[in-house]
């Protein structure tokens, strides 16, 4: 009777994403996969055929269960200015977080190797919805926090501009002042409050 391994797909992308961090993605082999999952190297070729399309799904699980947990963070409260602090404090965990499955690891390999990603014309369609998600989620954040302020959502020309340099702030502050979170969280929080007031006199 053949051997029931509970999750296997589970265990092929977190092995997967260790060894890409550890060794890189050229350096790392099926088998060596395959060793680490502690499965036959027959059984992970059942579930991906090379090690590209491996590359593609650790990619997009880390999107989806990304997008997944901020959903989970938006809905453990109603208080607009809460969730954005459950969304820092998410990003921030996931950015810098010790697990070699944070996006601080895993965006060093995923970005060396992007050409990959884009080459693959459904697995890319794929990926741009997540980013898409994860994208439409942050703007509702804000912008439920800025109808709590100011009674109205903040201006398109404000908040394409908002997006992207919060996160970059988010990166740069928990890189440079890794033991001060909250700190760093407090900070952000405020810069949105303000950019959210802004944008009410801003058009």
């Amino acid at each position: 009777m053949p051997k029931i391994i509970k999750n296997i797909e589970g265990k092929i992308l977190n092995a997967a994403s260790e060894l890409f961090i550890e060794q890189g993605y050229e350096k790392t082999d099926i088998r060596q996969i395959a060793s680490k999952a502690q499965i036959a190297v027959g059984t992970l070729y059942n579930y991906y055929k090379n090690k590209d399309v491996l590359f593609y799904a650790v990619f997009e699980h880390k999107l989806t269960t990304t997008v997944a947990s901020i959903k989970k963070a938006i809905e453990k409260t109603d208080d607009p200015e809460q969730r954005v602090y459950n969304f820092l404090r998410l990003m921030q965990k996931e950015l810098h977080g010790n697990s070699k499955q944070g996006w601080k690891h895993l965006y060093k390999v995923f970005s060396q190797k992007k050409e990959l990603l884009v080459s693959h014309k459904d697995v890319n369609e794929e990926i741009k919805k997540l980013f898409k998600n994860i994208e439409t989620m942050i703007q509702n954040i804000y912008d439920d926090y800025s109808i709590k302020l100011t009674g109205s959502k903040i201006p398109e020309s404000i908040s394409i501009r908002m997006k992207p340099t919060i996160m970059m702030m988010l990166f740069s502050l928990t890189n440079k002042l890794p033991n001060e979170p909250e700190e760093n969280i407090k900070y952000l929080h405020n810069i949105i409050t303000c950019m959210c007031r802004i944008g009410r006199d801003y058009e």
